[in-house]
């Protein structure tokens, strides 16, 4: 089905490289979320470094020290939590696309919305 000759060399180029991507993505964020939380545990990576780097790719937006670290502490928080979650099922959705594991549907119970006038 992905080297249909129907998609022509352009879809099939394009499906190929997504198809690609979307496989080795998950997996590349995942060790690098690893690579970086082992790299800042073991003082591998600077935080002065990483802060000065921050601020230096901004454009030197921020005056004061305290607005770069209000800078790097919302930057901390909102990848902690649903960006590893998010990416480990990512990861664990690949495993089984690569196995040929059936993906599993629950059942939908819908539901109608009434209006009142």
């Amino acid at each position: 089905m992905m080297f249909n000759s129907r998609h022509g060399r352009i879809g099939v180029t394009a499906l190929l490289c997504y198809s690609v991507f979307e496989l080795v993505g998950p997996a590349a964020e995942v060790f690098g979320q690893i690579a970086g939380g082992a790299g800042f545990a073991f003082c591998l990576v600077s935080l002065e470094f990483a802060v000065l780097f921050v601020e230096d790719v901004s454009f030197h937006k921020y005056g004061r020290w305290s607005d770069i670290g209000i800078a790097v502490m919302a930057t901390i928080a909102e990848n902690i939590g649903y960006r590893q979650l998010h990416a480990s099922r990512r990861l664990q959705g690949s495993f089984s696309a690569l196995w040929g594991a059936e993906p599993e549907e629950g059942e939908m119970k819908r539901t109608v919305f009434e209006t009142e006038f």
